[in-house]
């Protein structure tokens, strides 16, 4: 039988390229309507204008730092070592558009950078690296980009370099106890910086349109409903 953490890893990967697929569809440019729990028939445009303009350019920011920072993870060997290389990635993300107390705790917990490197056999536990001019990030690229940055063509890209990473998990000995461990809890921080985020988009659009609809309904049922005398 198969190895319940093999198990684990396949249901989280097979569940987060179903998911991404349907993200990617929802943020699509061809403007195809998307149906929300075969209830609600959604457009893309109406998703991606739900969010507001501080927040769509902040997510653009931090969201290209991340897919910019997995383009050359991606281009590594698979193995234990492409899952580490992948935490500590999230962690420095964490670190570097985490608010300041936040930062002060990761801090706290730094390793100075150039100590022995552990073995693929040691659990995964990504840490702050520092050197003598303070915090040193291994693997996050915050490149200053001096054009626009479409919102949908940043989820876009993001959704199709997560779906790579997540394949890669298929690959990367995820029998292993911290390999496993570490992927569900990477998939957990995808999900709440990411995967989550356009997910809660989409139900608020859903949730007000079928809102709308009923409200629709319940004025066609009124006029039919009239008494007469």
């Amino acid at each position: 039988p198969m190895d319940p953490r093999t198990n684990l890893v396949e249901y989280i990967v097979s569940k987060r390229v179903s998911c991404l697929s349907y993200l990617k569809r929802a943020h699509a440019h061809d403007g195809t309507k998307l149906l929300w729990l075969n209830s609600v028939w959604l457009r893309p445009d109406d998703i991606v204008n739900c969010v507001g303009r501080e927040t769509k350019a902040k997510r653009v920011h931090q969201w290209f730092c991340l897919g910019y920072s997995l383009a050359p993870l991606l281009q590594a060997q698979s193995g234990p070592s492409f899952v580490r290389a992948l935490a500590q990635l999230l962690e420095e993300y964490e670190y570097h558009f985490g608010n300041i107390a936040s930062q002060g705790v990761r801090r706290l917990k730094a390793r100075p950078r150039g100590l022995e490197k552990p073995s693929e056999a040691d659990p995964i536990k990504p840490c702050i690296e520092t050197t003598s001019h303070g915090v040193s990030f291994e693997h996050l690229l915050t490149p200053d980009v001096p054009v626009y940055l479409d919102y949908r063509h940043v989820v876009l890209a993001l959704c199709d370099m997560l779906t790579l990473v997540y394949h890669r998990f298929r690959d990367d000995g995820s029998a292993l106890p911290a390999v496993s461990e570490a992927i569900a809890h990477i998939d957990g921080r995808l999900k709440h910086h990411f995967i989550g985020q356009l997910s809660r988009d989409i139900t608020a659009v859903a949730l007000s349109q079928a809102a709308e609809q009923s409200r629709d309904v319940d004025a066609v049922l009124a006029a039919y409903c009239v008494p007469t005398a």
